[in-house]
């Protein structure tokens, strides 16, 4: 019997149908993401490394969206990110992928800083859980009286409202958009908080 392309096939096609088949095509598959083998030529497989590169990328995206809103010292407070936030942005961190199925694996990005602000008037009302969240989001005080307070040793005023930037979506987009194919990954953020 002659061992033809044809008859190779259809052995490796039932093979692969057992459960020894597809056990050794996974334990292939996670030695190619983990780089302990060198993944075949056109293999759409991405290692760990190419993942975090992919989460790089895309929190050099995420600040880079953020500093387009940056606004300048002295112009309206109701509009745009002022500086010290933008900083914060920018300083945004990225885990080590987790498997969350046989084909997907996800990377969580977080800010190293802490997000929180204290109130301008501390003993009537809360600060502000996620500065970040608040220049994306904006924000429409349900208070209609304005809130007055010492911030950084000065005497301020609060706004009641805050007009949205949306560079967390814009980010996303972007990083989908430009990068999404060559990293062969999809950004995504959590709308609760972001959105």
């Amino acid at each position: 019997m002659a061992l033809t392309e044809t008859k190779i096939m259809e052995m490796l096609n039932s093979y692969v149908g057992t459960s020894a088949g597809k056990k050794s095509i996974k334990q292939i598959k996670d030695d190619i993401i983990s780089g302990k083998i060198k993944r075949p030529s056109g293999s759409k497989i991405p290692t760990f490394d190419e993942m975090e590169r992919a989460a790089a990328k895309l929190c050099h995206v995420v600040g880079s969206a953020a500093r387009e809103h940056e606004r300048p010292d002295g112009s309206d407070v109701h509009k745009g990110i002022p500086h010290s936030v933008v900083s914060i942005i920018e300083n945004i961190d990225y885990g080590k992928p987790k498997k969350i199925s046989d084909t997907e694996y996800s990377i969580d990005l977080y800010f190293t800083n802490v997000l929180q602000r204290p109130s301008l008037m501390p003993s009537k009302y809360e600060g502000i859980n996620n500065i970040v969240a608040l220049f994306n989001n904006g924000e429409i005080s349900p208070k209609s009286k304005y809130v007055y307070g010492e911030w950084h040793g000065e005497f301020h005023r609060g706004i009641t409202s805050r007009d949205g930037t949306h560079f967390i979506e814009q980010a996303v987009k972007d990083f989908n958009g430009n990068y999404g194919a060559l990293y062969n990954a999809t950004a995504e953020y959590d709308t609760e908080i972001y959105g």
